[in-house]
């Protein structure tokens, strides 16, 4: 164990050397207070008063920041880089390199010199990155973009975008899993608004594909058509493991847009949304833009997609005549008076699929969503 922690030193002074290395920016001895809302104070030393924080107040080593419920501060270094510190969250500055979280969460978006956010007996160390480390219900450290070095007491793990590394009773694994967000975070809000977008959008599309095609959404066949390279007995176990069967037709049409083995592709896929992706993150993650894959999962609902039910022709005698797009159009020769007849009963307002309505084929009164 000392002589991992003492590679962990040495990894840390490494990266800490970007200022040895290029461009001289000056880091400065103190943090700023650079914006803030709601209550927060700061603690001058251990041994000080709390006191309430100011707009460009500086924080020295050994100084901390605590925020009240709904609350927030940012820290700015004076090379750029900056520290968020979200709401009931307490910091401590041991220098401007690197802060302990004692509780709460902080965002880190740094340049070419590190920041150091320590937790729990580990140090997640961000050099060119934007990461979050949470410690609240549990605690983890989540990237979302550039990657971040994790280390602990006996593992290091390097966290990639969109990946967070999350701690079991005090343990660094050392295996990340995907960064687990939620439309109600104001960070995943403000950094992943194109992801959640793209998740809003493939929720509507997959309850509407789930209305409209029923127990076809459960039939292999159906996806072969979709991906033939699939054995239906993938498939089958592909839908046995989900509640959802958009999740598995969402997983085919990425996996035949990424090519290659694609069944192997799909189950990587599906076993990354059970570990929490979603299919927005997903997307980003492997490079497909979001136009793109609406535009793929339109083009599969649109030759399936139900077309509402024409009305039913009125009465007319001898052969009817042709529409006007199916051939030339007939000259005009008296024909025979029609014989009276009851009318018929008109037929039923067509009803608009969930599909059509969300491909914007229906008027607001037929639509089922």
């Amino acid at each position: 164990m000392r002589r991992m922690k003492v590679l962990a030193g040495v990894l840390a002074l490494a990266l800490g050397c970007g200022a040895c290395l290029g461009g001289g920016k000056n880091v400065g001895k103190t943090l700023r207070v650079a914006s803030m809302s709601g209550t927060v104070e700061v603690q001058a030393s251990p041994a000080a008063a709390w006191a309430p924080a100011r707009v460009g107040q500086r924080i020295a080593p050994g100084g901390s920041v605590r925020t009240s419920a709904g609350a927030a501060a940012a820290l700015a270094r004076d090379d750029g880089a900056r520290l968020e510190v979200g709401p009931s969250s307490l910091i401590v500055v041991q220098t401007v390199r690197k802060v302990s979280l004692d509780l709460g969460r902080v965002l880190a978006a740094t340049n070419d010199l590190t920041l150091t956010v320590s937790l729990a007996g580990i140090e997640a160390h961000g050099t060119r990155s934007t990461f979050r480390v949470d410690r609240d219900f549990s605690e983890r450290v989540g990237v979302y973009s550039g990657e971040v070095l994790v280390i602990g007491d006996s593992s290091t793990v390097t966290v990639s975008p969109l990946q967070q590394v999350e701690l079991t009773g005090g343990v660094l694994p050392r295996d990340t899993v995907p960064l687990i967000i939620s439309p109600t975070d104001p960070w995943d809000r403000t950094q992943l608004a194109d992801v959640l977008d793209l998740d809003r959008q493939l929720r509507g599309y997959g309850r509407a594909f789930v209305h409209d095609f029923g127990s076809k959404a459960r039939d292999p066949e159906f996806y072969r058509g979709l991906a033939p390279s699939i054995s239906a007995p993938a498939l089958a176990a592909s839908l046995s493991q989900t509640d959802d069967p958009a999740d598995v037709l969402f997983g085919v049409l990425m996996a035949v847009h990424l090519k290659g083995d694609v069944a192997g592709v799909l189950g990587r896929l599906l076993g990354l949304r059970r570990a929490g992706a979603t299919w927005g993150l997903l997307a980003k993650t492997f490079h497909i833009g979001a136009r793109d894959f609406i535009a793929i999962v339109v083009a599969a609902f649109l030759p399936a997609s139900p077309s509402p039910t024409p009305a039913g022709p009125g009465p007319t005698t001898g052969n009817p005549s042709p529409s006007p797009t199916s051939g030339p159009r007939p000259t005009h020769s008296p024909s025979p008076r029609p014989t009276r007849s009851p009318s018929p009963s008109p037929s039923p307002t067509p009803t608009c699929s969930a599909i059509d309505a969300l491909l914007g084929h229906c008027s607001s009164a037929n639509t089922l969503l």
